[in-house]
């Protein structure tokens, strides 16, 4: 890339990434004790993850474009105080509405820690070093979640609970002093003239290719949400399992997952990014196959080992359709992954609500979901790769 900024820190990017979900996972563990201290129903308790993740979806939207505007460094730096004041707001929280207003401005904060980082790795890097990069990010994605809670409630036996959001505040105030002194700005200088969000949003939509890359994304995440939402209720009412034995089973989906990133980061820049995404489809379709054909069956193993085959394509899969997606119009590289974003909250949120309601005394509904989410990933995946080559 001719004249570009200094290649960013991606131990600073990762960790920006990193912010988002663990303010999501770390304080988990404190939903039944601060349901107990304010007297709320544990519903009420459990808005703590409802509220950020709306927020962090909607929030997307907004700082995407406001990225392509007004640079990705000043968006991040103030997505980050906002991310801060939200956890100080929490710490602080009298009552249970106090605490659920931070949680909402922290996940408003966290949206620009999720998009902002994307934009910036397609702003520094051609599209396979970027895939590269992009595997590095999710494999925080996937990483953080597996211990935040468990470093929530370790917390929580020495400490208070409003000691996680006083580690959040500090942890992303360092953050941000971090990104301010360190960060340069990667966007195009020249945006005095960008159009509104929903001409930018409006030209990415008539792109096919757009369309196909963040259909992948999208309906791949959704497989993830999908099987979290009916994988407990099969365990428990299907295959009348403890709910120990999920947790124990569910690492071989989590590991197969990070295994599939790493693997996209060893091997894309020698692959290629679209031919990484066509190699993934083999995994998703020997998983559904292996879904079906077992579906008799009364192991764990069963469930969980073709599900680790679609987390491992997820792997190899998500970070480079976003980094197609984000190279279809590279001058709106920061709305793309915006609306990306977005599009993956809102299609994992309704796909787990129906999902939710489907269950029944069998693991079918769950299978249907899963084949649904699988074609429509592989649908996306050939749209996309076909139409970035007509281009």
């Amino acid at each position: 890339m001719t004249s570009s900024p200094p290649a960013p820190p991606i131990w600073l990017l990762i960790a920006c990434t990193s912010i988002s979900q663990l303010a999501m996972t770390l304080v988990l563990p404190a939903n039944t004790v601060i349901m107990r201290e304010f007297g709320a129903s544990y519903g009420v308790a459990q808005l703590m993850l409802t509220t950020f993740l709306i927020s962090v979806g909607l929030g997307q939207l907004a700082v995407g474009f406001l990225s392509d505007k007004y640079g990705r460094r000043p968006v991040l730096v103030w997505g980050l105080a906002a991310f801060c004041a939200g956890c100080f707001v929490s710490a602080l929280a009298p009552t249970v509405d106090v605490l659920l207003v931070g949680r909402v401005l922290q996940g408003l904060g966290a949206a620009a820690s999720v998009a902002v980082p994307r934009a910036i790795v397609r702003d520094s890097y051609e599209r396979a070093r970027a895939a590269k990069v992009m595997s590095y990010l999710l494999l925080a994605v996937g990483f953080v979640p597996m211990i935040a809670p468990g470093i929530g409630g370790i917390l929580l036996e020495i400490g208070p609970w409003r000691s996680l959001f006083f580690l959040l505040a500090v942890s992303s105030l360092a953050l941000m002093i971090f990104v301010y002194r360190t960060l340069a700005e990667t966007g195009n200088s020249k945006r005095h003239n960008r159009p509104l969000f929903t001409k930018s949003a409006g030209a990415l939509l008539i792109e096919p290719a757009y369309i196909g890359y963040i259909t992948s994304i999208a309906f791949g995440t959704a497989m993830y949400h999908v099987f979290n939402a009916g994988a407990p209720f099969v365990m428990s009412e299907v295959l009348h399992r403890d709910p120990s034995d999920f947790g124990f089973y569910y690492a071989i989906a989590a590991s197969m997952f990070l295994a599939g990133s790493l693997l996209s980061a060893r091997f894309t820049e020698r692959v290629g990014a679209d031919r990484m995404i066509l190699l993934a489809l083999v995994p998703i379709a020997i998983g559904i196959g292996l879904f079906w054909l077992l579906a008799d069956a009364r192991h764990p193993l069963t469930l969980f080992i073709p599900a680790g085959l679609l987390m491992f394509s997820n792997g190899l899969t998500i970070p480079n359709a976003t980094t197609g997606a984000l190279s279809v119009r590279t001058d709106l590289a920061g709305t793309a992954a915006g609306l990306s974003g977005f599009v993956q909250f809102l299609v994992g949120a309704v796909s787990t609500m129906v999902v939710g309601f489907a269950l029944t005394a069998s693991s079918t509904p769950l299978l249907v979901a899963l084949t649904l989410c699988a074609g429509l990933t592989a649908a996306g995946a050939a749209l996309g790769i076909r139409s970035r080559r007509q281009l």
